[in-house]
């Protein structure tokens, strides 16, 4: 894949619609699986969980304001997720590349 279509494999917004300007709180890593930890802009709260992790690439994320999470081309069965920064000048960042995802509304 060459720069070009890194940047322009959109597939995908990511649910609930919420994400847009919530806080990306924290993030695990154990195994295979990677669990991100999301607060909303009116305070609720969501834990995402990414299954079959084959990659992540975080760099600072705790703290970041969230513009979208994005699903972008990866190789089948793999997904690849992006956390969006609304900060574009913010070295933050958090990609995962998985087979699965698991969305859990923690106020429900």
């Amino acid at each position: 894949m060459n720069a070009t279509e890194r940047h322009t494999s959109f597939i995908a917004y990511i649910e609930p619609e919420e994400l847009h300007d919530a806080t990306l709180l924290r993030f695990a890593q154990e195994d295979n699986r990677v669990t991100v930890y999301i607060q909303g802009q009116e305070g609720r709260s969501f834990v995402f969980e990414f299954l079959d992790v084959t990659s992540i690439h975080a760099m600072s994320p705790e703290g970041m304001i969230l513009y979208s999470l994005t699903e972008m081309k990866a190789e089948p069965p793999l997904r690849r997720f992006v956390f969006v920064n609304w900060d574009e000048k913010d070295k933050a960042a958090l990609e995962i590349v998985a087979k699965g995802l698991r969305v859990i509304d923690t106020d429900k």
